[in-house]
């Protein structure tokens, strides 16, 4: 619990904007119940209120006699059934987006050792860093990355001449640079930037690899929705800490608008808890509100603070070959083997 002032911010308070209780009004009943500060009224407010708007547009040419607050709330609902974190139909390669628009919630630790695990147990896996700070792609020890994607997006390039090599067993990527910053500016007012990645990936070539991950920007621009419209699935990093989950109700938001309008195979893969630190209550109460309010689509797997994963990234290695007895390097192979899973799951 986090103290302002004389009022108490719980995690619970920053979920309920993100998933309404049952019998509540999804938009209301959070300004009724909250006793928060104004300013994380405010915050979370405008969030729910840009959902409601676009629930509203989405609506539009639809059958008008159906409820309002039925269609919001039905949208939060379909995220804790087991079918978000099943792909839909059999896939030669599952393509998963990492994604979380605030910075530091462990995306790209999440990318790089997850590609890592999976790599371990036999699986080929395509990593693409589609982060112009190139974070992934340092990681691994790749340092001349060239342009990287940016001729993937500007001059119709070819992404798999790009597929780099790395000294994780199993594990190809498509590097980054610093160029990639200014793609956003250069496609501005471009018919079908959001699709050109997808366009680049869903190619014949792409089923050699088992999984392709994708570790996206601390942002919801150009290019994490791009991602999201290849993708077949997302996978969002969450760090344990009640600042980083007002973000959730953004993100969600914009992963039923992407669904909508973009791609319609789009699922929630899971929601991965990170940076727990158990000794902590405060950490223990945001796993324990993410589950109760988003059920299956919550992986069991946390990943622990651990010193030894803020250091591996310096050796050029992931967490596998740079402690593979460390709790980081358990946390992500149990990860690996609940991804894995899933392919079991949704062929039954």
């Amino acid at each position: 619990m986090e103290n302002n002032g004389n009022r108490a911010v719980t995690p619970s308070v920053v979920l309920d904007a993100c998933h309404p209780r049952e019998g509540g009004d999804p938009v209301y009943g959070f300004l009724s119940r909250t006793k928060a500060n104004s300013l994380y009224k405010t915050s979370i407010h405008n969030s729910l209120f840009t959902l409601a708007v676009l629930g509203e547009e989405q609506r539009q040419g639809q059958n008008q006699t159906t409820s309002p607050n039925h269609n919001l709330r039905s949208k939060f609902q379909d995220l804790s059934s087991n079918t978000m974190r099943k792909p839909k139909k059999k896939l030669t390669t599952r393509i998963i987006a990492c994604v979380n628009q605030k910075g530091g919630s462990g995306k790209t630790t999440t990318a790089v050792n997850l590609a890592a695990a999976l790599g371990e147990k036999k699986r080929k896996v395509l990593l693409i860093d589609l982060d112009p700070q190139a974070s992934a792609t340092n990681w691994l020890g790749i340092t001349e990355g060239g342009r990287g994607l940016l001729d993937v997006f500007i001059d119709n390039g070819n992404i798999f001449d790009l597929v780099t090599e790395t000294a994780a067993p199993g594990v190809e990527i498509v590097p980054s640079s610093a160029w990639l910053v200014g793609v956003e500016k250069s496609l501005a007012g471009e018919v079908g930037t959001e699709i050109i990645l997808r366009t680049r990936l869903h190619d014949e070539a792409i089923n050699q690899w088992d999984y392709v991950l994708i570790d996206c920007a601390p942002t919801l621009g150009v290019l994490s929705v791009g991602a999201m419209a290849a993708a077949h699935e997302i996978l969002v990093p969450v760090e344990a800490h009640v600042m980083a989950l007002s973000g959730l109700a953004q993100l969600l938001n914009t992963v039923e608008v992407v669904k909508e309008r973009l791609n319609p195979e789009l699922d929630i893969s899971g929601i991965l808890a990170c940076r727990v630190d158990a000794r902590t209550r405060h950490a223990l109460e945001i796993v324990e509100q993410l589950r109760e309010r988003f059920g299956n689509v919550v992986y069991n797997t946390v990943i622990r603070e651990n010193v030894r994963l803020a250091e591996c990234p310096s050796f050029g290695q992931s967490i596998m070959q740079y402690d593979t007895r460390s709790a980081g390097a358990k946390d992500y192979r149990a990860l690996a083997l609940e991804v894995m899973a899933q392919e079991k799951a949704s062929q039954k």
